[in-house]
């Protein structure tokens, strides 16, 4: 500001001096002319004027100001020098202030740890929801148990498939062998009837002998095929049986499925497990919320008996000193605050000796200019009165 101040003095002084050698000489020339140097010489003073109007402005805001800093630096004063008793309420009541303010920042942490929606849903449904978190974990444990049963079955059908399967190739294998045996079988028994006919004894023994073996070989088999069958039919009941206990299975599922989807969407969760964590942070944000109304009782009570003391010693402002009241506990804090106020009311007074330089300056070199030319505008007295009015407030 002052440096601003100290360039535009410059421009005017500038301005006024160039003004001034141009009018000092005489002026020659027809009337039209010397009107029109007159009408000049009163559009500058009157910018002049307007410019130490506005220059009172700025040092009467200024000068409020300062009696405004002034006034706080009294109430400082007032209270270092309050006598002994009141004193000592004055640091009960801030020292309470500061102590129930900083617990009550703590509270609003735990408070602000469940958002406000998700906080008025539940006390809306505070009844009930201890309920549902039970019913809850309870149909989340059986769509988990069935959910198992299901993969089970699942696996036992994939099982019952690939036994059926292999089954399915093994009598298809039986049954290529089976018919060759077969008629391995009646080679042996062609031969050994045409050999018993020729009673060659020792050739049909052996062929008889080769003949029984391929037919219990043959019996074997037939008996492996008609176990393969019943095999395949107990596969393929026990398969159709996974089935059907599936699907039963999965009604079921569905049911638990829409049961636990409807709570979790109905409180905004994804479990029993956020319900509940929910519901924990509930009842913690519940009870610091009534912790708080106490506070704020008390807060409002110390807040209150304060203000009720400084006023008995009237202030300038009492009422800002419930916002530092740091400052009346810590003397450390109050002479930071004094050295502030000081720092501010002397940069407030350098303003005003500006604002006052300027208005000088601009006044002196105007009514030299007017006296000079002769020339007084109607406006330049009231404006003169305006800024001796403000300067003198």
């Amino acid at each position: 500001m002052g440096l601003f101040s100290f360039f535009k003095k410059h421009r005017k002084e500038e301005t006024l001096n160039e003004v001034i050698s141009h009018y000092e000489e005489p002026v020659k020339g027809d009337g039209k002319k010397e009107q029109t140097d007159k009408a000049d010489v009163k559009r500058f003073l009157l910018e002049h004027c307007h410019a130490m109007e506005e220059s009172a402005k700025e040092y009467h805001t200024a000068k409020q100001e300062y009696q405004s800093l002034t006034s706080y630096l009294t109430d400082i004063q007032t209270l270092e020098n309050m006598d002994e008793e009141d004193h000592k309420k004055l640091f009960e009541y801030a020292s309470s202030i500061i102590t129930l303010e900083d617990s009550r920042k703590a509270m609003e942490k735990k408070v602000n740890r469940l958002p406000d929606s998700k906080f008025y849903q539940m006390d809306r449904e505070k009844e009930n929801i201890p309920k549902d978190i039970e019913r809850l974990k309870e149909n989340e444990d059986l769509q988990n148990l069935i959910k198992r049963d299901m993969d089970y079955l699942e696996g036992e059908k994939v099982e019952w498939i690939y036994e059926k399967g292999e089954l399915s190739k093994e009598q298809s294998l039986l049954q290529k062998i089976s018919r060759g045996s077969i008629l391995v079988l009646a080679l042996f028994l062609a031969a050994f009837v045409a050999f018993f006919l020729m009673e060659n004894k020792t050739v049909y023994s052996i062929i008889l002998a080769c003949a029984s073996v391929m037919g219990i070989v043959v019996c074997g088999i037939l008996i492996r095929l008609q176990n393969i069958k019943s095999e395949l039919k107990r596969c393929t009941m026990n398969y159709n049986r996974a089935v059907n206990l599936q699907n039963s299975i999965k009604l079921r599922y569905v049911t638990m499925k829409n049961a636990v989807d409807y709570t979790c969407e109905r409180y905004g969760v994804s479990s029993s497990r956020e319900l509940e964590k929910n519901w924990q942070l509930y009842l913690e944000a519940a009870m610091e919320r009534e912790k708080m109304m106490q506070a704020d009782d008390d807060l409002t009570f110390y807040k209150e008996s304060l203000l009720t003391l400084l006023r008995q010693y009237q202030l300038y402002d009492a009422g800002i000193w419930v916002y530092q009241v740091h400052a009346i506990v810590d003397h450390r804090e109050m002479v930071e605050v004094k050295h502030l106020l000081l720092e501010r009311r002397q940069k407030v007074r350098a303003r005003m000796e500006n604002a006052m330089e300027t208005i000088k300056e601009n006044k002196k070199g105007a009514l030299a200019l007017a006296k000079q030319h002769r020339v007084y505008p109607e406006e330049m007295k009231g404006l003169l009165e305006s800024v001796q009015k403000l300067i003198s407030i």
